[in-house]
């Protein structure tokens, strides 16, 4: 990825499609996927798991608030996908992310979902 953004040092590390595939994730269209600058799309970590093989796992609560809710709010253009994205899965360790917190407790959803939406709609103000 030779393109520099510095959405880039919050959402890393990114994958390629090519590295997903060889850690066990198939790439389809529900993923978190950030477009590039000189195309193609990159995959932020956070949106997976670890396993004990090293194998990355899909966190699905987090997934399909990315589908349900924030997808939408780009496609409408309230938010672009790298601002969605790190209000989502950016976090530091003393300040664990959404992404985080969901994972952890899926019953944070909805919590995470309106907290998001204030955000959204104080930015689109």
């Amino acid at each position: 990825m030779s393109d520099y953004s510095p959405w880039n040092q919050v959402l890393q590390p990114l994958y390629a499609d090519t590295a997903l595939t060889r850690l066990g994730v198939e790439v389809t269209d529900d993923l978190i996927a950030i477009p590039m600058l000189e195309g193609g799309v990159v995959y932020p970590h956070a949106q997976f798991d670890v396993m004990a093989d090293g194998t990355l796992q899909r966190r699905e609560a987090v997934l399909e608030l990315w589908n349900r809710f924030l997808r939408p709010a780009i496609v409408k253009e309230l938010i672009d996908e790298y601002s969605a994205a790190a209000l989502l899965l950016a976090g530091t360790e003393g300040n664990p992310s959404n992404a985080e917190l969901i994972s952890k407790d899926p019953t944070q959803v909805q919590r995470v979902a309106a907290e998001l939406a204030t955000t959204i709609i104080c930015w689109d103000q």
